[in-house]
């Protein structure tokens, strides 16, 4: 199995304002990978910032404009998935909602509505999803958790310190944020209880 997080392409319509070759050649290679899962850590889009939904949201236009601006919403989304993601429909663990998406005039969100189009779950702010692997006599699993992020910095390890303060709260195996295109490492060590089905529980440890 081989993750795959995917994000931040931020899709306005025009080729000109990503590097939309690198993109797709990133998902080709993907796709060539063992059994890949993307996992989609928001900012599909880039209509609208958080800013952008409020102003919106209390402007005086009338419905038609609103409808207008739904449509338009639908048309972007509809474009980043036919001219980008189509090709990976079905490898999806799901996908979490960054800062730029809309609310559309139905029950769905633009982040959503580009969930059903490509057949995965809508983890929205935070998701959690567990991997298992099975044979006849037992189940081994992992814990992926996923989030956009936020904040900036010029430093290289300017997303490790969101992520330490996140991730030590949770017993996950990997921990994803989008938002920072920054690929930093540092391992820690955290205390871990275990509750044996046969002996005295103890504390062990993980890294």
């Amino acid at each position: 199995v081989t993750i795959c997080p995917l994000g931040d392409i931020q899709w306005a319509g025009d080729r000109k304002d990503l590097t939309a070759d690198r993109l797709e050649a990133h998902i080709k290679a993907c796709l060539r990978l063992p059994h890949p899962l993307f996992i989609g850590m928001g900012d599909y889009i880039d209509f609208a910032s958080p800013s952008n939904r409020e102003a919106l949201k209390s402007a005086k236009i009338y419905d038609t404009a609103r409808k207008v601006i739904d449509d338009a919403t639908r048309a972007l989304v509809k474009e980043c998935y036919d001219v980008f993601l189509k090709p990976t429909k079905g490898k999806w663990l799901g996908l979490t909602q960054g800062h730029h998406h809309y609310p559309l005039r139905t029950v769905q969100d633009s982040d959503s509505f580009l969930c059903d189009l490509l057949d995965a779950p809508f983890l929205e702010e935070l998701g959690i999803v567990n991997i298992q692997w099975k044979d006849a006599t037992h189940t081994q699993s992992i814990n992926v958790m996923a989030f956009h992020g936020d904040s900036s910095s010029v430093f290289p390890h300017g997303p490790l310190i969101r992520l330490y303060r996140v991730s030590s709260q949770w017993d996950c195996d990997i921990v994803l944020m989008g938002h920072q295109t920054k690929k930093p490492t540092g391992p820690y060590d955290f205390i871990k209880p275990v509750f044996p089905t046969k002996g005295a529980p103890r504390l062990d440890h993980r890294t």
